[in-house]
């Protein structure tokens, strides 16, 4: 049997995935479809083309190496044909100016684990892999394969997730990860499905369950102005996490404000996406305040 996973990209020397200096491999696909969404390029599970129009200079080399016709140039109007195309990536191949992509690629076991033990000099004590996405979960049985053989070399994987998979996918990787990054968006159900179009019920009894585990929990929290940062829905989180058993395992907090790094991708994989602000920072604070009385870390990143 091939082992593989389904990627879109690694990222080395990262600082914000996890405790160190960390690796970070993001999977493709994922059951969510945030408004927000940062990485909207690894929603989808197939491969993808991305245009950035502002690198394309319009020369034509793409539609001319298109034997499929699914590129077309007419008065400097780019378009592409998604039926038409194959995805074989000759356009990206005769891009000049590399304004094409492929997004996703299938990268065996092996292939990563040499490109991640590249980087082992780095990790110190406390660094390591992060798998984010996208969602890792959906690739469950294989990440825990790819994290076995990372803790066999004395390397630590950290999960970013949402946690919108069956408690049994957990169960896989529980047993050689070493860090969770768990995402909670909002704590209304009615209003996390119009914000990410799926329930939070799985997600919250997920939580509820890994904090009985003894792994390490960062528990991330994204605010839009405007959709998830009202001082009520902070005040759900907390009252949610006093209601735990424990939080000895919950290490840290932390507060993700809004970006719009995901607009420009978004555009460029033909599904654009409305932009958003981030809080204030001083409100950002405020609300970090309130979470910090449960005597846990909290930082704004």
């Amino acid at each position: 049997m091939n082992e593989f996973l389904n990627i879109t990209d690694i990222q080395r020397y990262s600082l914000h995935d996890g405790p160190g200096i960390r690796t970070t491999v993001f999977l493709k696909g994922c059951n969510l479809r945030c408004l927000w969404c940062h990485n909207p390029e690894t929603q989808k599970e197939e491969r993808q083309l991305m245009y950035l129009s502002g690198r394309c200079v319009r020369c034509g080399a793409c539609a001319a190496s298109c034997e499929w016709n699914a590129i077309t140039l007419d008065e400097g109007i780019w378009e592409w044909n998604r039926e038409k195309c194959v995805f074989c990536g000759e356009c990206v191949r005769n891009c000049y100016s590399k304004a094409l992509s492929l997004v996703g690629e299938r990268k065996t076991l092996d292939e990563l684990m040499k490109e991640l033990e590249k980087d082992k000099i780095l990790y110190a004590q406390d660094g390591g892999v992060t798998l984010s996405g996208g969602e890792p979960m959906l690739q469950a049985e294989m990440a825990s394969r790819l994290a076995a053989r990372l803790k066999a070399k004395g390397i630590q994987t950290a999960i970013d997730t949402a946690g919108n998979v069956p408690w049994k996918m957990f169960e896989k990787v529980l047993p050689v990860t070493e860090y969770f990054l768990y995402d909670v968006k909002v704590m209304d159900d009615n209003r996390h499905k119009q914000l990410t179009g799926c329930s939070n019920e799985q997600i919250l009894k997920n939580l509820e369950s890994l904090l009985k585990e003894k792994v390490g929990i960062w528990l991330r929290i994204p605010l839009i102005k405007g959709l998830n940062d009202h001082i009520d829905d902070i005040m759900a989180i907390r009252m949610f996490l006093e209601n735990q058993q424990s939080l000895e395992m919950l290490e840290k907090i932390e507060l993700l404000p809004y970006h719009a790094y995901g607009i420009h991708k978004a555009k460029g994989i033909f599904s654009p996406q409305k932009e958003y602000m981030p809080p204030d920072s001083a409100y950002m604070e405020n609300c970090a305040e309130l979470l910090r009385d449960l005597g846990v870390q909290v930082r704004v990143l």
